[in-house]
């Protein structure tokens, strides 16, 4: 049976059960392993996507899903009318195989233009044709009745109009982002290729951009990037995975979206050497849509102190943007895991107002956030990966992002509860980033249903939307290794909002299958 329940402030205000929400849980479903939001039904409150890529359908294994749940005025995140997908759904491309994980990457977008939301879902372990893990990106469009499957798309790198062909591996789909980079009111697609070879150049990634027609997406006038392109600074390098994290944003303040690439195995200094520090591309929307490269970031500390004598601190695993400052400009939230023996760190980049006649963005500062940050709660230990996924949005209210880091390796004890998770808010101000007033939350948060649990992972996915619509920003925390009764990481997402401006996160809802 699957239940929904709704708490504010630890009390429980009502439990509705069902059997809207499809299926059921089953081992190593996943549920949570991806999150997105979108207004799939134009009504103004956003819905939710949650990606289970362990699903499997009609006996064949983990195949994958994706449930969308809708938005209300009143109770948020609702069960009616939810809806399950999956590859065998009539009117979506392909189907379900073995092992493809269908719903591993989500992300939203107004593709078309015609004020609905539309779902772009990654399935970077999808065979095409005899290509194994060839990976594949499909669309379903949204509507006054939500997601349809009427138009829906599929793209891989051997459809006509892609640059390069499919090979084993590739793993199209591994990371997406959505956003308008021409300016002509339909957003556009970004898709990570984070494992293509470049030349002999094994698992250096590249990235493709899809256009927004009032078609849908067209590859017409598509476009590529990988670090052997002329226009690129630097050269590709084996295992660089360019293309790993994405996001979009205003970092310019030409009200033009641009976007950011992570790549965290970027190598420092020359070829063959070790320390792979990481480093984030940034590449500006237009108004012809002539996107381009415009500068990398690194670490404040590139190499940090590390375990042994290879330097990995994965800055760009994780990224996300938002206005921080509330200057009319989106900054930068970078996860950098990998640092100090993975214990992890955070970085945030504010940028100034630039325009896109200048030549390179306008930092404004750079600063970095650990578990021994002042006014941080906890305390960083070895493989902690504080900001393996991150997230912004304007939680309490007052026109500012705020921050999310998770740190889902999180141990609470030692011996018996290892890997429980944790996720760390950190408040947005006119002059950046505070740790003042700074929160965490986990399955020890009163209020929050279940309990800590070894290896449960708290934190592994993150999403942001205003669900009720009061203005304020809600947190989903996805928990895809959560045990279900008995039933091994069949997965759950919590769901976080405030009651009142300025106030702070409490638990509202959970869900599960």
């Amino acid at each position: 049976m699957k239940k929904l329940m709704t708490m504010t402030a630890g009390i429980l205000l009502a439990s509705i059960s069902s059997a809207q929400l499809a299926d059921s849980p089953e081992r190593d479903d996943l549920f949570g392993a991806a999150i997105a939001s979108g207004d799939f039904n134009g009504d103004g409150y956003m819905d939710q996507a949650i990606g289970v890529p362990g699903e499997s359908i009609s006996s064949r294994f983990e195949t994958g899903a994706v449930h969308v749940l809708w938005g209300s005025g009143h109770s948020g995140l609702m069960l009616p009318f939810s809806k399950l997908w999956h590859q065998d759904t009539p009117g979506v491309p392909g189907v379900n195989e073995v092992d493809d994980h269908f719903g591993s990457v989500l992300a939203a977008g107004d593709f078309n233009g015609d004020g609905y939301h539309d779902l772009a879902i990654g399935t970077p372990d999808e065979d095409i044709g005899t290509i194994g893990n060839a990976g594949l990106v499909t669309i379903l469009y949204g509507s006054v009745f939500g997601l349809t499957s009427s138009g829906s798309q599929s793209f891989h790198q051997n459809t006509p109009g892609i640059a390069g062909v499919c090979e084993t591996g590739d793993r199209l789909g591994n990371a997406l982002t959505a956003g308008d980079y021409n300016n002509d009111g339909k957003d556009d697609l970004v898709i990570g290729v984070c494992d293509e070879a470049i030349g002999s150049k094994f698992k250096a990634g590249m990235i493709h951009l899809l256009y927004g027609t009032s078609g849908g997406l067209t590859t017409s006038g598509s476009r590529y990037w990988h670090q052997d392109l002329s226009t690129m600074p630097g050269s590709a390098n084996t295992l660089e995975n360019f293309g790993f994290a994405l996001t979009s944003g205003d970092f310019n303040g030409d009200n033009i979206c641009d976007f950011a690439v992570g790549v965290p195995n970027d190598k420092e200094g020359l070829p063959w050497a070790l320390k792979k520090v990481g480093s984030v591309n940034l590449f500006r929307g237009t108004p012809n849509g002539a996107c381009q490269y415009v500068q990398s970031l690194k670490g404040v500390t590139p190499g940090g102190t590390h375990n042994g004598g290879i330097s990995s601190d994965l800055f760009g695993f994780s990224l996300a943007s938002g206005d921080i400052n509330n200057d009319g400009t989106d900054d930068l939230l970078v996860g950098s895991p990998g640092q100090n023996g993975s214990s992890g760190a955070a970085e945030v980049v504010l940028f100034r107002h630039s325009h896109y006649l200048s030549s390179s963005y306008s930092i404004l500062n750079q600063r970095k956030f650990t578990q021994s940050s002042n006014g941080v709660s906890d305390s960083p230990e070895t493989s902690d990966m504080f900001g393996r996924c991150v997230a912004m949005g304007d939680f309490n209210g007052d026109n500012r992002a705020d921050i999310a880091i998770s740190t889902p390796w999180e141990d609470f004890n030692q011996t018996t509860l290892r890997g429980v998770g944790l996720v760390h808010i950190l408040y947005g101000t006119s002059s950046g980033i505070t740790s003042t007033g700074a929160a965490t939350l986990s399955q020890n948060t009163p209020g929050v249903h279940g309990a800590c649990e070894k290896w449960d992972y708290f934190g592994t996915s993150l999403a942001v939307g205003d669900y009720n619509g009061d203005g304020r920003d809600d947190l989903s925390i996805g928990v895809p290794k959560e045990d279900i009764g008995s039933t091994i990481d069949g997965g759950m997402i919590h769901v976080f909002r405030t009651l009142s401006s300025g106030g702070n996160l409490r638990h509202w809802q959970y869900w599960m299958q």
